[in-house]
């Protein structure tokens, strides 16, 4: 073999090692991409905010889930939170799109421009920042951490998956009293005071009702039914601040129930003055320690509605029809006091001046 041979020999030998390392078994072909923030997991995630350019919420580890600390400690819906927190923890580093500076602009993801800023705090007291910017396309995101300049794409998260608006995060439901344990309800407004009650399971009637007047059912249901599903824009905590106008509330609403096997219970219902901002409304449940945030359009019918609302229209009178024998005729009303004969009609040929007087019994002849 000559020198040539064997130098081609070698290269063989080593690109046969090479491939062998390669494809051992049990040794993947690629590396696997780091984790954005590798050796963080969700049980070392003590607190997370979500910024957008107007607003923020903040959800934190309290008891046994996730609740919101800025409105005393408020329930948030622990599925979407833990759910929300994997996604951004199993960002990888595998698709770098820029590494300097001036690309971050572009790919919006400057600490003063971004799609969502989200802020982690670990259990150990690490602060971890990720910028979310622009979306390439429809499956693929822009994101930085605070810390680096180097900019990935990643497909785990949108802006859209990072509400801001507490009510996304949280059971918006606040009272649901079902229908058929409400025994009877009073309102009171700047209109007086109105009050219901259910003589049987099957009706409902208005107090103080006068001889004749009939009560409106109808308009009571959609009453009974917002109070089925009273829903609020968000909670605003435990405390009563005087912004909120509770002092001189814009109705108080009194409902009486008897739970099926259980003991009556009445919960009272108190609607402040509207926002002047907003236009919504805070409202207090004696059933919740919690005040919250409605919409104004959850409480209308509590606020506006008066007495006559829930009265049956009376069908106006019935007039007294028109006959055919009392329209007047064309003739009727005109009368003559000196009736017309034969004789009293003047040919063409005469001549009539009016120096020439006609009496009654005045015949005129033609001219001879």
């Amino acid at each position: 073999m000559n020198r040539q041979n064997q130098i081609l020999a070698g290269i063989l030998i080593i690109q046969l090692a090479i491939v062998a390392f390669v494809f051992w078994p049990g040794r993947n072909v690629t590396a696997a991409a780091d984790a954005l923030y590798s050796g963080i997991t969700q049980d070392n995630i003590q607190s997370m905010t979500i910024s957008d350019q107007d607003k923020r919420v903040t959800i934190s580890r309290g008891g046994d889930g996730w609740v919101l600390p800025d409105a005393d400690d408020f329930p948030v819906t622990a599925v979407q939170a833990s759910d929300v927190i994997s996604k951004i923890l199993t960002i990888d580093t595998r698709r770098l799109v820029a590494s300097n500076t001036t690309s971050h602009a572009r790919l919006g993801v400057t600490e003063a421009d971004f799609s969502r800023r989200i802020d982690l705090e670990t259990t150990d007291g690490q602060a971890l920042t990720l910028y979310v910017g622009t979306s390439p396309s429809a499956r693929s995101t822009n994101i930085r951490r605070g810390d680096s300049d180097n900019v990935y794409l990643t497909s785990n998260v949108t802006a859209n998956d990072l509400r801001t608006d507490i009510g996304s995060w949280v059971n918006t439901a606040y009272l649901a009293l079902p229908e058929t344990e409400i025994q009877a309800v009073t309102v009171e407004n700047v209109q007086g005071t109105l009050e219901f009650t259910r003589p049987t399971t099957e009706t409902w009637t208005m107090t103080g009702l006068a001889a004749g007047e009939v009560f409106n059912e109808n308009n009571l249901t959609s009453m009974l039914t917002r109070l089925s599903g009273f829903n609020m824009v968000k909670p605003l905590g435990k405390a009563d601040k005087p912004e909120y106008g509770m002092a001189t509330p814009a109705t108080t609403v009194t409902i009486q129930i008897q739970p099926a096997g259980g003991e009556a219970k009445t919960i009272t219902l108190v609607i402040g003055p509207p926002n002047p901002e907003t236009q919504n409304h805070v409202v207090k449940s004696s059933d919740s320690e919690y005040y919250v945030e409605v919409a104004a359009f959850g409480v209308e019918n509590f606020i506006s509605r008066n007495r006559t609302d829930y009265l049956v229209v009376p069908e106006p009178a019935a007039t007294t029809p028109i006959t055919g024998t009392n329209f007047m005729t064309g003739f009727e009303g005109i009368t003559t006091t000196t009736p017309l004969s034969a004789t009293n009609l003047l040919t063409g040929a005469a001549g009539v001046t009016s120096t020439t007087p006609l009496s009654a019994t005045e015949v005129v002849t033609p001219a001879q």
